[in-house]
């Protein structure tokens, strides 16, 4: 028997079979405040999904995943404060996170992770978020972080509905060696807004490497819209 079931973690909706206690941990911030590079503002998009209920209840924060280089799963520079324009930072309670276009290449996989303004007012996006495999019902992280990929960054103005992206880029772990790989199922992502130290659990059954520093992947800055793939 299969049993569906919603479940909150970090104060944002996850929907999925077995989703368990697997969305347990938080605890570190994945962007910086907007650099100079320029504003962007998301025309708002239709939703095909209804947000769950919110609640007052907070995720309290746990152990930051570690992990060798500059990972965006590590703690960030920024606040978490007032964005561009004193327009206030995304909380991760006002987004929706999904997965979006996917295409694999030249050894490596590249998945768009979709942010789409649930809320009921403007908020800005700036950085990169952090992301990490994880797996089990306790959502045990697998391998290191993703890495920041890239250098300069612009702000995103999210009006109610729109949406922005940041694409994430993993090797495909058959083209590594398996003795230092040590590849196994993942079950998602733990994915962190920029700015905040509470996450949400993204669906994305794949394999990934279990050892620390092999098979990175690679994280963009956020940018406007649910963005392409190529």
């Amino acid at each position: 028997m299969t049993i569906s079931y919603r479940t909150r973690f970090g104060g944002v909706a996850c929907a999925a079979a077995g989703c368990a206690a697997l969305l347990g941990l938080a605890g570190c911030s994945g962007g910086g405040s907007p650099s100079p590079g320029g504003q962007h503002t998301a025309a708002p998009t239709p939703s095909t999904t209804t947000p769950a209920a919110s609640t007052s209840s907070a995720a309290s924060p746990g152990p930051a995943p570690t992990g060798t280089g500059r990972s965006a799963a590590s703690g960030g520079d920024g606040s978490g404060g007032n964005g561009a324009h004193g327009v206030a930072t995304c909380t991760t309670s006002q987004l929706r996170v999904a997965t979006g276009q996917r295409n694999g290449a030249m050894g490596a996989t590249q998945v768009q992770l979709v942010f789409t303004n649930r809320g009921g007012r403007t908020c800005v996006e700036a950085g990169y978020p952090g992301v990490s495999f994880v797996t089990g019902d306790q959502g045990d992280q697998v391998g290191s972080p993703a890495r920041r990929q890239g250098g300069g960054y612009s702000s995103v103005t999210l009006r109610p509905g729109g949406t922005a992206h940041a694409t994430f880029r993993y090797p495909q772990v058959g083209n590594l060696p398996s003795g230092s790989c040590k590849p196994t199922t993942v079950r998602g992502l733990r994915v962190y807004p920029p700015d905040q130290k509470a996450a949400v659990y993204v669906p994305l059954a794949v394999r990934a490497c279990t050892a620390r520093g092999v098979g990175v992947g690679e994280i963009t800055a956020m940018r406007t819209g649910t963005g392409t793939v190529r």
